[in-house]
């Protein structure tokens, strides 16, 4: 069965290690699009995060989709408009938020409005801006809000609280043994994953990039054994299981390459998505 879909993860795949994307990549995308094949953006980053990176690349257009916070949300680039959006239960966030702050672990959360417009389409919700919180933003530079109580989270109106991310630059085994003690407390209300070493991620049960996938194809009446789907850190992997193609960058952790069908002999610094996009869409 042919594909003529491919679900792309940003940081480690698309996106070089100084965040920048290469010519070859832009080419090999803008061939695709105009072929017709669906180009759809998958990343834990939110969607402040990466519309501003569809704006960049010019795929903000018809066939080009958003995938955002591990896939709890997706959007429509041709359409402008969000297509579904889930959270996490308010209760649990705090509860999770709490037992991060407990031991000394900075996290936020996210904002998002059911109905979003250009002018307001999410932020960040922090209970402090230390330095791993200062550094994090760096890379995405999107508005926030510091929360003078994690209370505040019980009542957040008609949002979405997308995902949580702790964050640990300094010591990130630190994440390893919350995310393992934490373990019962998640069980029946949320997934957790490492998109790096430094961040730990907690969404919704039932959410992560393969349901995104799944939930999308759906949408748009697409087999997923047609898809596609790249990337390079251990979220990425339900994502990777749940494509006709899953392919590994050179670059992926060992255990992604496990799961994959294909891995990449260019890394991100060389532009292993513009050899994916030849060999399986073009």
């Amino acid at each position: 069965m042919s594909s003529n879909m491919i679900f792309l993860d940003l940081d480690g795949t698309l996106l070089s290690s100084d965040k920048s994307v290469s010519e070859e990549n832009q080419k090999a995308l803008k061939d695709a699009v105009r072929q017709g094949c669906r180009i759809v953006i998958t990343t834990g980053r939110s969607l402040y995060s990466g519309l501003k990176l569809m704006e960049q690349l010019d795929l903000m257009k018809e066939g080009c989709y958003l995938l955002a916070f591990q896939g709890s949300v997706i959007y429509d680039c041709g359409k402008r408009q969000m297509l579904s959006a889930d959270g996490i239960d308010p209760q649990t966030a705090v509860e999770c938020m709490r037992a991060l702050q407990e031991q000394g672990i900075h996290a936020h959360t996210f904002l998002l409005p059911r109905s979003i417009s250009d002018d307001f389409v999410g932020e960040i919700l922090t209970p402090d801006e230390g330095a791993d919180f200062q550094r994090y933003r760096k890379v995405t530079q999107e508005p926030y809000r510091v929360l003078k109580d994690l209370s505040e989270l019980y009542d957040p109106g008609n949002v979405v609280l997308p995902k949580i991310i702790a964050v640990d630059f300094a010591d990130p085994k630190q994440l390893q043994d919350f995310q393992r003690e934490y373990e019962k407390e998640e069980e029946g209300k949320l997934n957790s994953f490492f998109s790096c070493p430094q961040y730990l991620e907690y969404c919704a049960l039932g959410f992560h990039k393969g349901a995104g996938l799944q939930n999308l194809c759906c949408l748009l009446g697409v087999s997923p054994e047609q898809t596609v789907a790249v990337g390079d850190e251990r979220n990425d992997i339900p994502m990777i299981k749940a494509a006709g193609i899953g392919v590994a960058m050179a670059n992926a952790h060992p255990k992604v390459k496990t799961v994959a069908d294909y891995v990449t002999e260019a890394d991100h610094d060389h532009s292993g998505v513009a050899e994916v996009i030849r060999k399986f869409l073009l």
